[in-house]
């Protein structure tokens, strides 16, 4: 993630590449919550907490972004900082949800 992070950040036109890195997070967090639900109907029930953590992630993280050009300060940054916690925190739900698919009898 971070290497993928100051690969779009790397350049001159910056207020582009933040644009871009937050809509890349926002969509691909966005549909990880419809993935939550194809594993809710596997039987992983536990994956149904893990959108909210990845919309208010996204929501801080990608806000953040979006205002980086124009705003940098310890309100900014501590939002970018809990942005990423809440979309840590959602991966990690789902990951841990992941143990209990049904897998059926063999």
């Amino acid at each position: 993630m971070i290497i993928w992070i100051w690969g779009n950040l790397s350049g001159n036109d910056l207020e582009t590449r933040y644009f871009r890195l937050a809509a890349q997070i926002q969509f691909i967090h966005s549909m990880t919550c419809f993935g939550c639900a194809t594993f809710m109907n596997l039987g992983a029930r536990k994956a149904r907490f893990a959108p909210g953590f990845f919309l208010i992630g996204s929501f801080l993280l990608c806000g953040s972004l979006y205002l980086a050009p124009y705003y940098r300060g310890p309100v900014q940054f501590a939002a970018g900082c809990i942005g990423s916690a809440g979309l840590l925190v959602g991966w990690i739900v789902l990951i841990a949800a992941a143990g209990s698919i049904d897998r059926g009898d063999p």
